[in-house]
């Protein structure tokens, strides 16, 4: 089954993506992806290729603020912030 993932985000409450496949389109992007460059996403990640290989995966959804932190103490730093993100994606390994 081929298709695009859509992601969208309500960013007066800052509620998790609702994901769901659409048929492939060479229609331009809709409003909603064009507001989803105004959401900051937080990716907590140590392995270089995973966090890169994600922020690019909401960069082409068409979110532009996206955050890598390194280790749990910047993340932690990130998500305390009074601008932290609205969506964070960790990485918790115990």
């Amino acid at each position: 089954m081929q298709g695009n993932i859509s992601c969208s985000i309500s960013k007066a409450n800052c509620s998790a993506p609702v994901l769901r496949r659409t048929p492939r389109s060479k229609k331009k992007p809709s409003a909603k992806v064009k507001r989803s460059s105004q959401v900051r996403i937080l990716i907590a990640e140590d392995d270089h290729v995973s966090s890169c290989m994600l922020k690019s995966t909401f960069t082409k959804w068409g979110y532009t603020d996206v955050i890598v932190a390194n280790d749990g103490d910047e993340a932690l730093h990130r998500l305390l912030d009074h601008d932290g993100p609205c969506l964070a994606i960790l990485d918790w390994m115990k």
